[in-house]
């Protein structure tokens, strides 16, 4: 009772209603359900986020009703824990209701989405995959490369190989994020061709008018190295943990320090803005690899960037300028929906000494839900 009376007043303390909800949904009992439904529709946003996340878990109708009634949230961050929380009720109501989210202007909904459809019965979603992608919009179809990663089958490989050559960049860019996840050899020769095609046309997209590329940017091959990286590292999967540990800073980033003018920061910082991802990205790198300071604020700008090579890409330049001004946003990435994103930051907060540093790679070593991202973090902690 004292925790419900502390979620439904208004005038409480943010964080205390917010923790309310989190300890009522521990409880199994009607009172704590009734409270936390009643809190969907709450003023306040966190408390509402809080509640939805809390009904995790919850079984029966009032629950599925009273969170798809909660899909229609305002907030894109309440509805994406409604998503998450639809997954767990198993119910046919929310898969349906799911497979609308996959077309909410969010990415950050599509995102939880599809990792609450993927808790289904693989063959129960994929049936329904089939059934949608060749109608799908390009938003939606994002949203299904995410479950086909998640599902794993060789059928949902399939689809997947048959993205890595669509005509849409982002789409062709996504599945070879989502297959690089698949720890597939076979598959990696097809990666890195496709991210061959990707470095070509955004080489010529980010061309000037003359058909020069503008001096000290350096175009970003980010995806193609990922992609060789990672073939690398499944070939010498027992060798890993010990060449990560030998690995000096020096060794990680061999390029030399570009300098790049003012002029040259804000062609950059108008990149930034650019409404294509690649460009965004790729903007994002060069700022990385021009070493500068000046940088630094420029690509703290775009941290929370709707897009997670744009995230990812921001981090892993953080992390090559090294100025300790980052560091305290680069932490707040930890809890990152995005594996990618993830791993970047943990290749970043490797170049940083400091305790805050060490003890947020120790978190993603011990509790990260990637174990590509647990691993790394642990090579990272052993060199140090």
């Amino acid at each position: 009772s004292p925790l419900i009376e502390a979620l439904e007043n208004p005038f409480e303390v943010e964080s205390v209603r917010f923790m309310a909800a989190e300890a009522l949904g521990g409880m199994e009992n009607e009172s704590s359900v009734s409270a936390l439904i009643k809190s969907l529709k709450d003023e306040n946003v966190a408390v509402r986020y809080s509640a939805a996340a809390a009904l995790s878990g919850k079984k029966g109708e009032k629950v599925v009703e009273a969170l798809i009634d909660a899909v229609k949230d305002e907030d894109k961050y309440v509805r994406s824990s409604v998503a998450y929380a639809l997954g767990a009720t198993q119910s046919q109501k929310a898969f349906e209701i799911l497979f609308e989210c996959m077309s909410d202007e969010s990415e950050v909904v599509r995102f939880s989405a599809a990792k609450a459809i993927a808790c289904f019965p693989d063959d129960k979603v994929m049936n329904e995959i089939n059934n949608r992608i060749n109608q799908a919009d390009k938003n939606t179809k994002l949203a299904l490369i995410e479950i086909l990663g998640q599902i794993k089958t060789d059928e949902s490989v399939k689809i997947l190989r048959t993205f890595l050559n669509d005509f849409d960049g982002e789409l062709s860019y996504k599945a070879s994020m989502v297959l690089m996840g698949q720890e597939n050899f076979e598959i990696l020769d097809e990666l890195i061709e496709a991210s061959k095609r990707l470095d070509n046309e955004l080489f010529q997209y980010i061309q000037t008018t003359d058909g020069s590329v503008p001096e000290g940017v350096k175009i970003a091959t980010e995806i193609n190295n990922k992609n060789q990286n990672h073939k690398e590292e499944i070939i010498k999967t027992d060798e890993l943990e010990s060449s990560e540990a030998e690995q000096t800073p020096e060794d990680s980033h061999k390029e030399e320090k570009q300098e790049i003018l003012p002029e040259k920061l804000e062609k950059l910082k108008e990149g930034l803005a650019d409404k294509n991802p690649n460009v965004r990205g790729s903007s994002a790198n060069a700022l990385g690899d021009s070493k500068d300071s000046r940088a630094v604020e420029l690509l703290v700008s775009i941290l929370d960037d709707e897009n997670e090579f744009v995230r990812s890409s921001a981090i892993s330049s953080l992390g090559r300028i090294g100025d300790e001004r980052a560091l305290s946003y680069l932490l707040i990435k930890a809890s990152d929906h995005s594996e990618e994103v993830r791993y970047a930051l943990v290749k970043a907060l490797a170049k940083f000494s400091s305790p805050s540093a060490t003890d947020s790679l120790r978190n993603l070593a011990d509790s990260d839900i990637s174990s590509q991202v647990r691993r790394t973090a642990r090579a990272a902690l052993d060199k140090r």
